[in-house]
């Protein structure tokens, strides 16, 4: 049981972002659809998909930095149609597998000074193949063997022959995903019919191993985390994002599953087998969060994340390149809209004057344990390790090899083990072929991390929280506010072309109630309220942007005064109003909107006896909506199951000013005109879980959940009529932070974008629109520019981020 009470070496390691002169700038990087990561690195190169078409491959000195001249970067000019992945291999950082879209793999030779000129001439052309290429893999032991996808099929090569060595096309779906087992033994892949499947190319025929995985219809991925377990990440039947642990001796029982955030980006696990750090990089995220992986109770250890820009790719350097001395345990290489930033792990250290040997364990080195055919023959052997001490090791940390014709192997027994922590291929250790072993631990009585709520455990999800670093200043509050940097200080608001505008619109409705956000918007559509009997909602579809012609516009007639209104998040055609007279309406936007006035709902529910004044959707869970009334309860509804009332919460004394969702959907915050924020967890109670905080009942008030969980923000006003923003800690709704500012007679409406924890706030009939970071650190409220418009506002609709 000592685990239970060792700390990790790795927990506080720390995302470094370097300065933007050491960003890589100015390149010329287009927006790619495929399974791979458009980007990777070697001990001495970096590649990456160029230009719009990605068809060719840019490649720069792993240690390239600030900007670049786009006509003087080399490039290998690889095929035909986009290049859908590539890797370098582990033993030769010259060597490059492509895959492309034309439906070849080559072989490219970087040669050790690196590119003086566009390469063009592949060192091997494989057979062309049936259909894309997916993914390419380069074994981990034995040099010259490699697995590539296409389409239902996977196949593994001898590069040296330039022959198959294995090859199964029985997938039902395409192959999304290929991975080796570090010991070389096993394949495992991840495809679009949800099946994780394990091989052992060496036998051929079926695979040994398989079950269904992430339910979930976008991609998802596989890494090996030890010789028996394997990690995947995908999505969920909720939508959520996951990651499952599972032990092939066991498979079709996963050890563990994690329910992350709701997010359209596919998650890529970066795994380091050293230190077992995971970096979980979602394609068209802002962050990239670092975890650990154990083989005990909670199983997954969340670290500190990093928030930058936006994600296209992402990819781990080789260890060989780091630099040690300055404690840097992992590198990850982001690439993002026109640049790569480097980002750096380090774990703190009083003093990085000597070599810290705890956390730099020896790694796998660059000279392969065997050549192909002993590989192909039975051969089981592991690659010498090498030690990252600067006073032990070589001069230099790079390696290359002959070109392929001319690479020689010495003659590996069939039985043959790890090379005994040298790179001498004389000495090896014998191993069987199968190793199984696996140590019972009993089970934690540690509870693994979860959201605020204490108790909702078990099948609970949990939100990795954004952790930041922690200020240590113990100065007053208004010094370590302006002594603080934000990357986002100067955030600019700027109004789109002309042309993207909607303009001539009458008879907009400027008597909406309070708790309505009067502007409603998705990729598809906007949707605001006319003024006038019958409660009118007009949309206007994004892609036919311009004047809006005179006379009567098609609109939605809902028979009475429409109190608030919503998108359902997972279908951009559904709307759901709520009126004066208590009642749901549910509309189904025809495709290309409206040609004619529409007077009777597809689906209309009779919800509470007064008025309904506002309707929200759950976050994950696709037709669950709460409702609040005037008659001082919540209730909750399930769209797609007859429509039923499921649960009515109650707890209020007077009127329901606002309330929320948390990102995770177990949640519900509320402020109310008693003066009190309440946080209920519906599915466990229909009284409130926690209850505090103080609300002024004057003109309203707001509610929005921040940091994952960590904090309510509400907006609302004090007893001089200011109006007021206050951080409430969720756990105990401890006031965190309060800010005063103008007095004015509107309610500031929040919106919080989660990837860069940016809070946006604007009050109806004002032109400025108010923007805060929210953090972790004191006084958690961080002013950011101010967005003024030339024209008053009456509200606000905001675009969820996502990937297109």
């Amino acid at each position: 049981m000592s685990w239970r009470f060792k700390a990790s070496k790795y927990k506080n390691a720390a995302p470094i972002e370097p300065k933007k002169e050491f960003h890589i700038k100015d390149l010329a990087i287009g927006s790619y659809s495929s399974c791979g990561n458009y980007i990777a690195a070697s001990g001495a190169f970096m590649a990456f998909n160029w230009d719009t078409h990605g068809s060719s491959l840019a490649v720069l000195p792993i240690d390239a930095a600030g900007r670049q001249d786009r006509k003087a970067i080399p490039k290998i000019n690889a095929h035909n149609d986009m290049v859908t992945d590539f890797a370098f291999s582990p033993f030769d950082d010259g060597l490059l597998a492509t895959g492309s879209q034309d439906q070849t793999v080559k072989l490219w030779k970087i040669p050790k000074e690196g590119l003086k000129s566009d390469l063009t001439k592949p060192e091997m052309v494989l057979p062309e193949q049936p259909r894309r290429v997916e993914t390419v893999t380069f074994h981990p032991t034995a040099d010259c063997i490699l697995a590539t996808s296409s389409g239902q099929g996977v196949t593994v090569w001898d590069m040296i022959e330039g022959k198959t060595v294995y090859e199964w096309d029985g997938h039902d779906d395409q192959v999304q995903a290929v991975d080796w087992q570090r010991q070389g033994r096993l394949l495992a892949t991840h495809a679009k019919d949800k099946m994780l499947r394990v091989f052992d190319p060496r036998t051929g025929g079926e695979p040994i191993h398989e079950t269904k995985s992430h339910d979930g219809m976008k991609d998802s991925k596989v890494v090996w985390i030890g010789e028996n377990r394997v990690l995947t990440s995908g999505f969920g039947q909720d939508r959520s994002r996951q990651l499952a642990i599972r032990d092939i001796r066991n498979i079709s029982t996963p050890e563990h599953v994690l329910s992350l955030d709701v997010s359209s980006g596919i998650l890529v696990p970066l795994y380091d087998p050293d230190t077992n750090m995971v970096f979980l990089s979602g394609k068209g995220d802002r962050y990239i969060q670092f975890v650990e992986v154990t083989d005990h109770d909670p199983f997954f250890v969340p670290g500190l994340r990093y928030t930058g820009e936006q994600i296209k790719g992402g990819c781990l350097v080789p260890k060989r390149a780091m630099d040690v001395m300055k404690g840097e345990v992992n590198r990850v290489l982001q690439l993002a809209d026109s640049s790569i930033i480097p980002i750096t792990w380090q774990v703190p250290r009083k003093t990085y004057r000597d070599f810290h040997a705890d956390i730099f364990p020896d790694t796998t080195g660059p000279v392969p344990a065997m050549g192909p055919s002993d590989w192909i023959n039975g051969a089981n052997a592991e690659p010498a390790k090498i030690t990252l001490d600067p006073a032990k090791r070589a001069e230099t940390s790079t390696h290359f090899q002959p070109p392929l014709t001319e690479r020689k192997y010495e003659a590996v027994a069939a039985d043959a083990g790890q090379n005994g922590g040298t790179q001498n291929n004389e000495t090896k250790v014998n191993t069987p072929t199968v190793k199984v072993t696996k140590t019972e631990e009993p089970k934690s009585s540690i509870m693994r991390p979860q959201m605020r709520d204490e108790n909702a455990a078990g099948d609970d999800s949990f939100l990795m929280p954004q952790v930041r670093p922690k200020s240590h200043n113990k100065s007053n509050g208004r010094a370590s506010k302006f002594g603080r940097a934000t990357k986002f200080k100067h955030l600019k608001g700027t109004p789109l072309h002309k042309s993207q505008h909607f303009e001539n619109l009458k008879n907009l409705s400027k008597s909406v109630a309070a708790e309505c956000d009067i502007v409603h918007a998705n990729t598809k559509r906007v949707a605001i309220p006319l003024s006038g009997p019958g409660g009118k909602l007009v949309f206007f579809e994004t892609e036919k942007a311009g004047r809006i012609p005179d006379g009567v516009v098609p609109c939605l007639i809902n028979s009475s005064t429409v109190m608030d209104f919503a998108w359902d998040p997972f279908n951009e055609a559904k709307l759901v109003c709520v009126t004066e007279d208590g009642t749901i309406n549910i509309w189904n936007i025809p495709e290309g909107g409206l040609t004619e006035q529409v007077n009777e709902p597809d689906q209309k529910i009779v919800a509470h006896g007064d008025k309904v004044s506002i309707i929200k959707f759950n976050p994950i869970a696709d037709g669950i909506v709460a409702t609040a009334a005037y008659d001082y309860s919540i209730k909750i509804w399930n769209l797609s199951d007859g429509n039923e009332e499921k649960i009515t919460l109650s707890g209020h004394s007077d009127q329901i000013y606002a309330f929320d969702w948390s990102q995770c959907g177990r949640f519900i915050a509320t402020s109310c005109r008693d003066g009190k924020v309440r946080i209920y967890n519906p599915r466990k109670s229909t009284e409130p879980i926690v209850e505090g905080g103080n609300v002024v009942p004057k003109k309203g008030s707001r509610i929005v959940w921040t940091l994952d969980g960590e904090f309510l923000v509400v907006t609302g006003f004090s007893k001089q009529s200011e109006r007021t923003i206050t951080v409430y800690r969720t756990k105990d709704l401890k006031t965190m932070s309060s800010e005063t500012l103008n007095v004015s007679p509107a309610v500031l409406v929040p919106f919080y974008d989660e990837d860069s924890s940016t809070l946006f706030l604007n009050g109806k009939g004002e032109n400025s629109l108010f923007a805060y970071e929210v953090a972790l650190d004191p006084p958690h409220l961080f002013p950011l520019s101010p967005f003024k418009s030339t024209n008053s506002s009456q509200g606000f609709g905001f675009l969820r981020n996502r990937m297109h």
